[in-house]
């Protein structure tokens, strides 16, 4: 029902969703002067209004009403109608079909009006249904919601809205850029003053820019890559990707030293460089290509240096490496001087399987105190000494560990999960190892294993005498922690170095055969 009112001016509220972004100047002061002249307010000049409890909505004539309020008239009519929220808030833009409403304002309202649209107040099913009841195109609603969308973003820019009135055009074109975009874009349109097709053809050069998140986040974020390419016109999309590739080559470098070195060190250390220097050298192709240089010759020397913990040679040649006092345990499969050449092999054809074990002789006693006696400065105030023996050995053993001046804490057993071969008419059937426990000073066990250790014999041909990882890493987890330093100078195939990198301990070793040294680089740079 629609009725004439005279409605008190102080009365008549705008509505709170109405989407005109300011009055416009020309418009009040055309009312004001006809109604300064004539001093009336007629009917047709009637503003439509929605009664809302003790006051009245404005659904059209948001003009009309304010240059009333600025002449002093106390009241004026209205078209009071009953209207719903929805239907109200429709004919802010139906009632206003004579242009008080621009492009950009209409696509305000399409924004409230549009069903699921971010805080909509109307219920309108999508863009084809609002074009219908307006009577426009699809291609334009769609082109003013898209200026209003980057509008809205953009408000904290604080600008007068006067200076959006003729920029729905610009703002459509800004919004197919990335919305953390929209902001500097549209301060740069305003500031250089572009035109439609200006904001046009920077949109599309902005989107050119194809950034890895991986890039991103560190040393190449989007806006201020953007900010310095508006700002330049010289940092372009192509050096951009020549940046990331320069990155990702560096990135690729570090991660193949892999096994080798702690390579997330100089992961994250070339990260913090990226971001340190964003903007300035990170963003210089040479600057980069520097770094590489400067980072392969580091890495090349890192790793010599890994190469050193893992020596191929005799302990003689290396134990001069070793810092005095730095070792917290020395765990070692010495050679047992009996001669020991295995039997087992896979070609049934061969004599053995495995040739003699070099510096397996009567001397090895003699070889053992030697080795102890140099090794004695090497080990820290209070460290742990392990050595593998067999029955036959243990008393020279035991004998070379006290001249050293170690003291023998205990021995150990290791019993195997199947026998050895030996003789099967005279002897009993062979499935045990002993382990020497002996200690510099007083060191601490740090968990209590028992002195009968049970693990499975390693079923592999890369050395007659492997042990098993298992064990060795009961062993190391019982006398170190975390850091360490566990030396093992008759190092096989590294077993005892790939246990003590399991374990997070730092390593050093040496094997005097090429081939079994080789076999345990392989297993360090596999690690």
């Amino acid at each position: 029902m629609e009725r004439i009112e005279t409605v008190a001016i102080d009365k008549l509220e705008s509505h709170p969703r109405n989407p005109r972004l300011f009055y416009r100047d020309d418009v009040l002061d055309s009312i004001v002067a006809q109604l300064q002249e004539t001093g009336d307010f007629s009917e047709m000049y009637a503003p439509i209004v929605r009664p809302v409890n003790d006051h009245y909505e404005i659904v059209s004539g948001h003009h009309r009403v304010e240059a009333a309020r600025r002449v002093g008239m106390p009241a004026i009519p209205c078209w009071v109608k009953d209207m719903t929220v929805e239907e109200a808030y429709m004919q802010l833009v139906l009632s206003n079909a004579q242009g008080e409403l621009s492009p950009l304002e209409i696509g305000i309202h399409v924004l409230g009006a549009v069903e699921n649209a971010a805080g909509g107040a109307g219920k309108i099913g999508g863009l084809s249904e609002y074009a219908r009841l307006v009577g426009k195109t699809n291609q334009y609603i769609g082109q003013v919601k898209a200026a209003a969308e980057v509008f809205i973003v953009t408000k904290n820019l604080k600008l007068e809205f006067e200076v959006f009135q003729d920029k729905a055009k610009h703002l459509a074109a800004i919004h197919k850029a990335d919305e953390s975009l929209w902001p500097m874009l549209v301060e740069c349109m305003l500031a250089s003053e572009w035109s439609a097709a200006d904001a046009t053809h920077w949109t599309d050069r902005v989107r050119e820019f194809d950034i890895p998140s991986r890039w991103g986040e560190i040393f190449l974020p989007l806006v201020d890559v953007v900010q310095r390419f508006l700002d330049t016109h010289e940092f372009s999309p192509v050096t951009v990707q020549k940046l990331g590739e320069a990155a990702d080559r560096i990135m690729t470098i570090i991660e193949s030293y892999e096994g080798l070195l702690n390579v997330d060190e100089y992961r994250e250390e070339f990260k913090h460089w990226l971001q340190e220097k964003q903007a300035g050298e990170s963003w210089d192709l040479r600057q980069l290509v520097k770094y590489q240089k400067s980072l392969l010759l580091a890495l090349d020397k890192a790793e010599d240096d890994a190469m050193r913990r893992w020596n191929c040679g005799d302990w003689h040649d290396f134990i001069a490496d070793l810092d005095d006092g730095s070792v917290s345990l020395l765990l070692t499969d010495p050679p047992y001087g009996m001669g020991y050449q295995s039997d087992y092999k896979l070609d049934r054809r061969a004599e053995r399987n495995y040739a003699a074990i070099a510096g397996d002789n009567d001397q090895m006693g003699a070889n053992l105190l030697e080795m102890l006696q140099a090794m004695i400065p090497k080990l820290s105030e209070d460290a742990h000494v392990l050595i593998f023996t067999s029955w036959k050995t243990e008393e020279g053993t035991r004998a070379a560990i006290a001249e050293s001046g170690l003291l023998v804490r205990g021995s150990l057993v290791w019993v195997k999960n199947n026998t050895g071969m030996g003789d099967p008419t005279t002897t009993f059937a062979p499935q045990h190892e002993r382990i020497i426990h002996a200690v510099k000073g007083s060191p601490t066990l740090f968990h209590r294993e028992s002195d009968v250790l049970m693990a499975d014999r390693v079923q592999t041909f890369r050395h007659p005498t492997e042990k098993p990882l298992d064990l060795l890493e009961r062993l190391i987890e019982a006398t170190t922690v975390e850091g360490e330093l566990v030396v093992d100078p008759f190092g096989g195939v590294a077993s005892t170095l790939v246990a003590a990198k399991h374990k997070n301990r730092d390593y050093w070793g040496c094997e005097i055969e090429k081939g079994f040294h080789q076999i345990g680089a392989e297993r360090l740079y596999d690690e």
